[in-house]
């Protein structure tokens, strides 16, 4: 891949997003959603997300995985 070449931002008076794009994530993002990616290879064991945090869970109760608590 080609290396962009550096741009000094002061020479840069306004953007153009004309051309821009909302993301079709941006809601989920915003709304406070994880989202991670899934490998290939786990796609058949883990189709949606309630698959996965069903796994999750079960890997907390067996003590194999440590819940860290989010400062309040």
């Amino acid at each position: 891949m080609k290396k962009q070449p550096k741009i000094d931002m002061s020479e840069i008076s306004e953007f153009d997003f004309s051309k821009s794009w909302k993301s079709p994530y941006a809601k989920l993002l915003r709304s406070g959603t994880n989202m991670v990616k899934i490998e290939p290879t786990l796609m058949k064991s883990f189709p949606n997300s309630k698959s996965v945090n069903e796994a999750l869970r079960s890997l907390v109760r067996e003590g194999k995985m440590k819940r860290k608590r989010l400062a309040a």
